[in-house]
């Protein structure tokens, strides 16, 4: 039998193979001790209630007491689970004999019943254990045990999530019983081993009575698994070689003397030497520097003695250049010696992405500093202020190294309850994006909308950086439209409801006519106060009504929904629902008035309740159904048979009476005493139910076994039965079954003398005397079969092996106390005086007493394959060993299907998984944003056109995801061809890079909020040209991409636009805002605004030229334009668009000196002086975009 675990590690106790189990699996415990019993079933029953699984034990020979005493004494207290209902100890009395009988089908049921129940309740699964020595009492049906595990393995676990463990005690069991136990458990349990049972028979075979030939087979399977088992063996040496040597993990095997022993051809690539001269240096002949063979020196002392380190370092490589690699290096064994494996992976990009990122936030510190806008910088974890720009010392002065909450707050002693910093992260600490929101500051007593968000410090601290835009006057505007929403929105809910409006300050209570008309009051009977309506509530849902009402007006919540009834002026009761809301509070947070509505439920109500009787009484209908139903009326003698009861007898509806006679009439004259005998005990009260099995006589003449159960429902006050009813099941294929089981037996016997190798029949003696042997002996030994049988010549046992005798003798032993078949190898000494291996396999057979008759079984010669399987064994060994400890994940795919063969341990843990065949059934290594398909066309270009490179973005079991680097090529796995995956976690590389972008993204963001709060300050200024910067914007933004100007030029454009008349700033406000003509010098102020804006951001680094598109925009192509006079080579592109859309937007808006020209006038100046003054292309761009496209101006 194979063990159960897949884990790859060595030697796991039994709890460690239990916690292996999962939903669906059916096992059987062979225990022979007390102490085995208790080392299996504490565990088992504990990883249940750990895994919140509803667990049940079933005792028989234990008592209540016992079970709990031993689950303490193992630090497991039951107490809690029991009080919870999620642990509950059954008698057997109350589970397979509950109705006097057992019955397999009745406990199937029982146990479907009780897994639903378990789901309903919130558990994930039902965890059951029983003892099972209650079917060595002679209950009714007990000799159906096996039937029963059998139909367990069919119309149970495969359909019900529930995981069993059946409990035997082998010196109780006759072993009969004990082997067909076996042959009906899929996984089974002896001693501290948990076992794949290959002994299993599936339960289709099990009932078509095909045992013995399972048996047979199990002993052909045998050999060939022997045979497979080399052929893997040999594949395996071939896998792992191939891994190796496809790795894009540079692998370095060193001796204890740190001389190279082995290296791969990532080794070779990255590091320029071949593998003839990495062989010949030394650990320390690798690193670059003294510092780095230094630090070498120091961590080889720790690896030499077992301890495991990753240390970045830097190697050097044949052409002279260095690299900087990061080395994860442990000890290990194999082949009896120690070696240093290494592997190493070159970290050149990460440390470029670092530095790139340190670069980024110097360049993001000076943006925000030079930003006429409140920006702040603070430590999340500390408060500590860390930067705060310009216009935030104007208003707090430098508060660099003090506490937020301190010095932008008055009165505050502490963080403020409104921190926005878990809003800013999420559960896993990941930042959640930019986070809105408006506050009054208690320092100035104005308004302020804040951009917050979180970003990596450059010393890796996580910071908040909040943006304030000062919004005071918008909360004025704001409040008073917000009044008027409310209004409005209630009187369009309240609409043909009973609206009521509640002044806590007064006390007053406003009601409509509907509220009281729904009640059958006047509206002048209700008191205009909380009074009225309270006086009215039921006595049993006051309690519940206060206390919700307690909720809304201490401000546990503003919005509120709950339903009570009301008393009506008829005495009657109505039941409500009462929906609605606090629309103002006070400072102290309490309400001041709450609004709502009342909607009458009364008939959703009773409809309800009338739902409830009517489902329970088809529940009862729906339970009495079965196979065949019948209902008695034991006082009239009347009888409903259902139409089921009389096709099963091949009758129709009309062809059998109601009356019970009909029924005895049916009966087989054999069965008919027996049959009424066991109905009277039932009606008399002598037995609670009964169930028999008898032949009934069909419509053709022909008889059909029935298991007939019944039971008495109802009873008169003097005890006389009043109502019996009970179900019919047709039995007739299992009748004809168990006598064709039991003609099969003798015919498949035969077949054990078709198997080949040396069939044997032999005494359980210390001669192992041999009754018969077939004359393949000679072949394997050189002895004919006439020397073994009675020791004519020699015993077998004389030519096994001296050193192998015993562990012979101890295997077979075993066999017979157990009576489980056996396996074992060993040693024979033939007649020319060499040593052969070989495989017997064999089992003991017993007399029906239980007396132990002979042993028979097969043996084969072995010595080929264990010669082969030491010489790959060792082989395996050594490549397996770089396979298991490689930090790449490794996986082996099948060409054809795309199905997993193989993988390491690195590949299934980078998916959150545990084993290998959670890895199989699993796609989460094909869970992203590439398709199935993609993934297939990616094997198939391995196997077509040589070694892929890509990377691929995947999903682990937790949710997380990660990025890894594939390499796929095509390797031979003994006769078939595989694919190879061999891929590096880059998740943070890829962070990194992310981060980068992020930074740069976020340096982004903040300039354009800067920009834009730049923009509005310059509409403040002037309010006649409000709005111009923007619309300027859209004009230009939609021209460039007309024009197909690239997506970073255009954000470039935008962003210049938004503030291309930033220099405004400068020029006084009554000559901006003048309505008549401007003097000289007037307009050459004006005419300065591009240089004003140039100087504002020509010292900041934007890496595009913002700046100076600014400056250009009011030149011109003949060289008529300001401030510079530049003409059309020496003018940028984007200052060419800037230009036309800043003349069409200024000629179609509202001046302080003229009226607004219209569009139309401001497309014929373009158009006039298209090629003179502005570019042609951009133009005839935008002509067309107002009148093909008809664009429009967007407020």
């Amino acid at each position: 039998m194979d063990n159960i675990d897949q884990s790859g590690q060595s030697s796991p106790n039994l709890e460690e193979l239990l916690a292996f189990l999962k939903p669906h699996d059916h096992l059987c415990l062979i225990y022979e001790s007390e102490e085995e019993w208790a080392e299996a079933v504490v565990p088992f029953m504990r990883l249940g209630l750990e895994q919140s699984q509803k667990c049940m034990y079933i005792v028989d020979t234990n008592t209540f007491s016992r079970i709990r005493t031993t689950f303490l004494d193992a630090g497991v207290d039951l107490s809690e689970y029991e009080r919870s209902g999620q642990f509950s100890i059954l008698h057997e009395r109350d589970t397979y004999t509950k109705e006097g009988f057992f019955d397999p089908d009745l406990m199937i049921e029982l146990l479907i019943s009780e897994t639903e129940n378990a789901l309903k309740q919130g558990y994930c699964a039902l965890r059951v254990t029983s003892e099972m020595t209650w079917a060595l009492r002679e209950y009714t049906g007990a000799e159906r045990l096996l039937e029963y595990e059998a139909k367990l393995n069919r119309d149970f676990f495969p359909y019900y999530p529930c995981v069993a463990i059946c409990q035997y005690d082998r010196w109780k069991f006759d072993p009969e019983i004990i082997k067909g136990v076996v042959l009906t458990h899929p996984q089974l349990i002896r001693g501290s081993h948990v076992y794949r049972n290959f002994y299993y028979i599936e339960p289709e075979e099990y009932f078509n009575h095909k045992k013995s030939e399972r048996e047979i087979q199990h002993w052909l399977n045998n050999l060939e698994r022997e045979r497979q088992f080399h052929e893997s063996l040999r594949s395996s040496e071939e896998k792992y070689r191939a891994l190796a040597e496809q790795s894009t993990e540079m692998l370095f095997l060193h001796d204890l003397e740190g001389r190279l022993v082995e290296v791969n051809r990532a080794a070779e690539d990255e590091t320029g030497f071949t593998k003839e001269e990495l062989l010949s240096m030394n650990v320390f002949d690798l690193h670059a520097n003294k510092t780095s063979e230094d630090t070498i020196r120091y961590q080889w002392q720790g690896w030499s003695v077992g301890e495991s380190h990753v240390l970045d370092t830097e190697h050097k490589k044949k052409d002279g250049s260095t690299m900087p690699v990061e080395v994860r290096a442990q000890k290990v064994s194999f082949a009896g010696e120690d070696f240093i494996l290494a592997l190493v992976n070159d970290i050149s990009l990460r440390k470029n992405v670092e530095q790139a990122t340190k670069d980024s936030y110097k360049k993001l510190l000076a943006v925000m500093d030079s930003i006429d806008a409140f920006i702040y910088v603070a430590d999340m974890e500390t408060y500590e202020v860390l930067f705060i720009n310009k216009y935030g010392q104007d208003l707090f002065g430098d508060i660099v190294g003090q506490t937020c909450w301190k010095s932008l707050q008055q009165g505050q002693d502490g963080p403020c309850s409104f921190c926005t910093n878990d809003r800013l992260l999420d559960e896993k600490g990941q930042p959640t994006g930019v986070y809105k929101w408006e506050f009054k500051c208690t320092r100035n007593g104005r308004w302020y909308k804040l951009h917050d968000s979180t970003f990596r410090w450059t010393d890796g601290r996580l910071v908040r950086i909040e943006i304030a835009t000062d919004i005071t006057e918008q909360k004025r505007i704001e409040e008073e439209l917000k009044a008027s929403s409310i209004r409005l929105q209630l009187a369009y809910e309240g609409a043909q409801l009973g609206i009521w409006d509640h002044d806590f300050r007064t006390g007053r209570v406003v009601r409509t006519g509907k509220w009281a008309e729904m009640l059958g009051y006047e509206p002048e009977e209700i008191e205009n106060a909380v009074g009225g309506w309270k006086n009215l509530v039921h006595p049993d849902d006051l309690e519940m009504v206060e206390r919700a009402t307690e909720d809304y007006v201490i401000g546990k919540t503003d919005d509120f929904k709950f339903a009570h009834r009301l008393r009506c002026k008829s005495g009657e009761y109505k039941w409500i629902l009462n929906w609605g809301r606090v629309v103002s509070r006070g400072e102290d947070g309490k309400a001041l008035r709450a609004v709502g509505v009342h909607v009458d439920i009364s008939e959703l109500r009773e409809a309800q309740e009338a739902l409830k009787e009517s489902e329970a009484r088809w529940k009862f209908a729906l339970e009495g159904a079965g196979d065949g139903v019948w209902d008695l009326d034991v006082q009239t003698g009347k009888i409903y048979y259902s139409r089921r009861w009389k096709e099963m007898l091949g009758y129709r509806e009309t062809e059998i009476k109601e009356e019970h006679d009909e029924w005895k009439a049916l009966i087989h004259p054999e069965d008919r005493d027996k049959v009424l005998g066991e109905v009277e005990k039932c009606l008399t009260g002598e037995t609670v139910s009964y169930q028999n099995e008898h032949r009934l006589r069909c419509k053709d003449g022909s008889y059909k076994w029935i298991l007939a159960r019944g039971k008495v429902v109802s009873w008169t006050d003097e005890g006389e039965p009043l109502r019996i009813v009970g179900t019919h099941t047709d039995i007739t294929d299992r009748k004809h079954a168990e006598e064709a089981l039991r003609e099969s037996e003798e015919l498949f016997r035969t077949l054990v003398y078709n198997v080949p190798g040396a069939i044997f029949m032999c005494a359980n003696d210390p001669d192992r005397t041999m009754e018969f042997i077939s004359k393949q002996i000679q072949m394997i030994t050189g002895y004919p079969e006439d020397d073994f049988l009675n020791n004519r010549v020699r015993s077998y046992n004389s030519i096994i092996h001296p050193d192998d005798r015993e562990r012979v003798f101890m295997t077979v032993d075993e066999s017979v106390r157990s009576g489980n078949p056996y396996t074992i190898e060993y040693r024979v000494v033939c007649a020319d005086d060499s040593v052969r291996w070989v495989s017997e396999s064999g089992q003991c057979v017993f007399s029906r007493e239980g007396e132990v008759r002979y042993l028979a079984g097969v043996i084969m010669d072995v010595t080929e394959q264990k010669v082969a399987h030491d010489k790959l064994r060792e082989a395996e060994e050594r490549f397996r060993l770089l396979f298991e400890n490689s930090t790449a994940s490794i996986i082996i795919f099948d060409k054809e299907t795309g199905g997993i063969i193989d993988a390491n341990r690195t590949a299934i843990e980078s998916h959150g998984l545990e084993t290998l065949e959670e890895l199989q059934k699993n796609e989460l290594w094909l869970d992203s944003p590439y398709s199935l398909d993609e993934a297939r066309q990616w094997m198939q270009k391995a196997a077509e056109e040589g070694p892929q490179q890509f990377e691929w973005f995947g999903i682990k079991k937790s949710g997380e995801y990660f990025w890894k680097d594939v390499r796929l090529s095509k390797i031979i796995l003994g006769s078939s061809e595989g694919i190879l995956s061999v891929s590096v976690d880059i998740t943070e590389r890829k962070k990194a890079e992310e981060a980068l972008q992020e930074s740069i993204t976020q340096m982004s963001r903040i300039t354009e909020s800067a920009i834009e709060a730049l923009a509005g300050a310059v509409d403040l200024r002037d309010p006649y040209t409000a709005g111009h910067q923007r619309r300027v914007a859209q004009l230009a933004v939609r021209m460039a991409e007309r024009m197909g100007m690239d997506a970073e030029r255009i954000i470039t454009l935008r962003l210049a636009a938004m503030i291309h008349d930033a220099g405004k700033i400068q020029v006084p406000s009554e000559i901006l805002n003048r309505p008549g003509k401007l003097g000289d010098l007037e307009m050459s102020l004006i005419r300065e605004h591009p240089k004003s804006g140039w100087q504002l951001f020509k010292d900041i680094e934007f890496g595009i030229p913002l700046a100076e598109i600014i400056y250009q925009h009011h030149e011109r192509l003949d060289g008529s334009g300001y401030p510079r006079g530049l003409t059309e080579e020496e003018i940028l592109p984007e200052a060419k668009i800037l230009a036309v859309a800043d003349v069409v937007e200024a000629m179609s808006s509202h001046r302080p000196y003229r009226q607004a020209l219209g569009i139309e006038a401001a497309l014929q100046e373009i158009e006039q002086n298209a090629g003179i003054l502005y570019d042609k292309e951009v133009v005839d761009n935008c002509v067309e975009l107002f009148r093909e496209e008809g664009f429009e101006f967007e407020e």
